[in-house]
């Protein structure tokens, strides 16, 4: 999901941490459609949603590079492929549904928000970067928003807003951040993890938080908060929860060459196509989840989200996304004659 604008050496705990990443963006999306059957999943579904994107999105910003050509490089890597796939996954769902097609670009259709986000982040930049107390700024606009009922999916804004300062904090300090990480006692912050989300399948548990705030797509009216002030309160320690999360992973992570070191290398593809093997997978009859232990049905899921991601995340298919991404420099890059050199 993450851009590889700049080449270089990989980092094998960069891409072990991607790797991860993207296969629990798989599994808790294949949880989605078993929880009818196995409720206890959302707990698994609830620790996952606490902290992925957030992380995600932090490494997003710390490879993304700002100079003249960063508003075009948004355009062709994010905002075409968002209009596209945006798309082909409304075309591809209504076909399965045997219903007419209908299509809509300034509503993102489920995951694809990701990449209009991505644009919107990566221009905003320019100016963001700009700003004193630029990161106390962006949080605070992330709480503003949630008071405004019209922001809110469309355009991606809500989340837009809400992950921006995951998205700078990893523009602005993530390189910093990574080589303090990798100075601190790993097994200590392991510890940490499992507390923390011991904290938010709690919150869930006993009603505190509700698992759509996770998506941070709404605002405070569409969960019901009444007064505000409580969605406030919510956002904010969900956020430094996720934030706290995060950080933690960074240090937990392993930097050695792990089964999820090649994963980390095609992020996009998985991201990109896994929803049409959902949306497919959601067409047949999957009620044999009720009948079989929630760790049995797991255990299913964690295997299938295995398969996908080896299906999705390799050369070849990176390769085959790879003519798109030429396709669409071939249209949108200006050719310079010799006489304007």
């Amino acid at each position: 999901m993450t851009a590889n604008i700049v080449k270089k050496e990989r980092d094998a705990g960069v891409d072990n941490l991607k790797g991860i990443l993207i296969f629990l963006v798989v599994f808790a999306h294949l949880i989605e459609i078993a929880w009818g059957y196995a409720p206890e999943l959302k707990y698994v579904y609830v620790a996952v949603y606490a902290f992925h994107m957030p992380l995600f999105i932090f490494l997003s910003g710390m490879f993304t590079k700002v100079d003249d050509g960063t508003a075009m490089r948004a355009f062709k890597r994010f905002l075409i492929p968002y209009l596209i796939f945006n798309i082909l996954y409304q075309l591809f769902k209504s076909l399965l549904a045997g219903q007419a097609p209908t299509i809509s670009i300034f509503t993102p259709n489920w995951v694809f928000w990701y990449l209009l986000s991505m644009f919107l982040w990566s221009t905003s930049l320019l100016w963001a970067k700009k700003l004193r107390f630029a990161v106390a700024v962006v949080v605070i606009a992330a709480i503003i928003v949630g008071f405004f009922p019209e922001i809110n999916r469309f355009l991606s804004l809500s989340r837009t807003f809400c992950f921006f300062p995951f998205f700078l904090i990893g523009h602005m300090y993530g390189k910093e951040l990574m080589a303090l990480t990798k100075k601190l006692p790993r097994i200590a912050f392991v510890g940490g993890l499992l507390a923390l989300f011991a904290l938010a399948i709690a919150a869930f548990h006993f009603g505190w938080i509700q698992v759509g705030m996770l998506y941070f797509a709404d605002g405070y009216a569409a969960h019901g908060f009444d007064p505000a002030y409580v969605g406030v309160l919510t956002r904010v320690l969900l956020l430094v929860l996720a934030a706290t999360l995060c950080f933690c992973m960074l240090v937990a992570i392993p930097r050695k060459n792990t089964f999820f070191t090649p994963l980390g290398k095609y992020t996009l593809t998985i991201f990109l196509l896994h929803p049409f093997i959902y949306s497919a997978l959601q067409k047949l009859d999957l009620s044999f989840f009720g009948s079989i232990s929630p760790i049995f049905s797991g255990a299913i899921l964690f295997v299938a989200s295995v398969i996908i991601c080896v299906l999705l995340g390799n050369a070849f298919v990176n390769k085959a996304y790879g003519y798109l991404n030429t396709f669409i420099d071939f249209v949108f890059t200006k050719k310079v004659s010799k006489e304007e050199t």
